[in-house]
């Protein structure tokens, strides 16, 4: 038999009960913590969203292992929703078992599945530690994908800038025709977030304009065409790459029409992330 009960607790009460961690939970991943700490002491962490912490009657920490880390290095009493179960291990084996719940089911947004998406790139750019390229790909660390919780608490942190993001990078889709919208949504916040977005909009405005008045953003345009017939639909990582070197030479004003995949770019852009990561630490 299982019970509910809420429960606050002192970041010593969390301690204490990591130090009853389950041995065959995950690793700890410490960027997430991190990530998660600073959300609850800025006090943006909803811990009343419905997500339990889980102990057996024999006082073994099941589920919560991430969260209440978070707790104890945020030094904030936190209010939880303790569910206590007989025979722990038997349930730790059956949890999350059943049919998954995508991301997008748990956002309360009109473009819900594009947040989501976004979302689960941007988790990994951000606060994961993969190199760029592998992040494109969701990966949070070298072995794991981007999971549920660690999206959906990027996702609350950074609603209004993933929103913002999503409408404008579906209007570029929309414009081009042609691409993922969440590869333009990486666009758009990598350079608000990474890049000089003095001309951002103005490179939008006109991406979005029929016919472009710049020849470098109507190169931009072409060779997204180009890179759909070549690769499907287009990865993220080759729409992003040539919207990079594309943004690179509006910002110089040298009207090129000579781009490339954006391979340098990308480089670049990752040594300015892992540098940002670096000094957060």
């Amino acid at each position: 038999m299982s019970t509910a009960r809420f429960v606050t607790m002192t970041p010593d009460d969390a301690a204490s009960l990591l130090a009853a961690n389950y041995e065959h939970n995950r690793n700890i991943i410490a960027s997430y913590v991190k990530q998660l700490a600073m959300i609850m002491g800025e006090g943006r962490f909803d811990s009343a969203n419905g997500q339990t912490i889980v102990v057996g009657t024999d006082g073994v920490l099941y589920d919560g292992q991430h969260r209440l880390s978070a707790q104890v290095m945020s030094g904030k009493t936190i209010t939880w929703l303790v569910v206590t179960v007989e025979d722990g291990e038997s349930k730790y084996r059956t949890m999350d078992r059943g049919h998954s719940r995508r991301t997008a089911d748990f956002i309360n947004d009109p473009n819900k599945k594009d947040a989501a998406a976004l979302a689960k790139i941007m988790v990994c750019i951000e606060w994961g530690a993969s190199p760029l390229l592998s992040a494109l790909q969701g990966k949070f660390t070298k072995d794991t994908q981007a999971d549920n919780g660690i999206i959906l608490d990027y996702y609350s942190a950074n609603a209004a800038d993933v929103q913002r993001s999503v409408k404008t990078a579906k209007r570029m889709r929309a414009a081009a025709q042609i691409g993922a919208t969440s590869a333009y949504g990486t666009f758009v916040m990598c350079a608000e977030r990474y890049l000089d977005a003095s001309r951002l909009d103005a490179f939008i405005e006109d991406f979005c304009s029929t016919p472009q008045q710049s020849a470098t953003v109507a190169a931009a345009r072409q060779n997204i065409a180009l890179n759909r017939q070549r690769r499907g639909n287009g990865s993220v990582k080759w729409t992003l790459g040539i919207l990079l070197d594309a943004y690179k030479h509006y910002l110089a004003g040298d009207g090129s029409k000579m781009l490339n995949k954006g391979a340098a770019e990308l480089g670049k852009l990752n040594s300015v992330i892992s540098a940002r990561k670096a000094g957060d630490a």
